[in-house]
């Protein structure tokens, strides 16, 4: 399912003004299709097996817990699948946290020259709030920022608000034949053209239906994440050491 999402995003973004605006929702909608239709399939097997959906709520309950890091939680974007069928409600903590862990794992791209080399951005300044660090960290870390965008607008259209019971939104498909509901795939192809366009922090968390931080708290909470990643990588390092010890004996 991610797949799906990652080539739409890429398509979309390849789009210039010789592009068709047609072609490009006639695309967005066939991709949104398949996805429901896939979506689809992956509520006949959390009906069909309990054991599914326990395992997606203990991914998340897990994750809000701590059990985060890349050990535990290898690919946000299996994670962001297991909301779909998991019981636990998509609440402003959980999206927060959802956010931070994005942002803490899209530090290494930002800083490296293999990524978008904003290597200047491990320089934590002193001021209160920094225009520049918001602008450049939303810039680099663009393309996970759509997907999380896009997933959670998905989220909300195909399981509903309050969430519906997983064996309606099953028996509901099955009525459509897995296709999307009436209107809601170009809906979709056509928040996906708005999402292209958001190119800052204040668009992304209006999007997302997250309450909006001040600028001093967001500089904060991207400083943060620089500093969560280095003591990552220093615990990540120290393990190892720890192990090549023992393993000298």
């Amino acid at each position: 399912m991610n797949g799906v999402v990652v080539d739409l995003n890429e398509k979309t973004a390849k789009r210039d003004h010789h592009t068709p605006q047609s072609s490009l929702t006639h695309v967005s909608e066939k991709a949104i299709e398949s996805y429901f239709h896939l979506f689809h399939l992956l509520l006949c097997l959390a009906a069909e097996t309990p054991e599914t959906t326990q395992k997606a709520n203990q991914t998340i309950n897990g994750f809000m817990a701590g059990a985060n890091s890349k050990n535990d939680c290898p690919s946000l974007g299996y994670f962001l699948i297991s909301a779909l069928i998991s019981d636990v409600e998509m609440t402003q903590e959980v999206l927060t946290a959802i956010v931070k862990e994005t942002t803490i794992r899209n530090v290494v791209w930002v800083l490296d020259k293999k990524g978008t080399g904003n290597s200047e951005l491990s320089y934590l300044e002193p001021s209160a709030v920094s225009k520049y660090r918001m602008r450049e960290t939303f810039k680099a870390s663009k393309t996970s920022y759509r997907i999380l965008m896009f997933l959670n607008l998905f989220r909300r259209t195909a399981v509903g608000s309050p969430r519906k019971p997983l064996i309606q939104l099953r028996d509901e498909a099955f009525d459509r034949h897995g296709a999307p509901p009436r209107g809601s795939a170009k809906d979709l192809a056509d928040s996906i053209k708005k999402i292209h366009d958001i190119d800052s922090f204040d668009g992304f968390f209006e999007e997302m239906g997250m309450a909006q931080p001040s600028p001093q708290e967001l500089t904060s909470f991207l400083r943060q994440c620089i500093e969560d990643i280095k003591a990552r990588r220093f615990s990540f390092v120290c393990s190892m050491r720890h192990e090549l010890r023992s393993y000298r004996g």
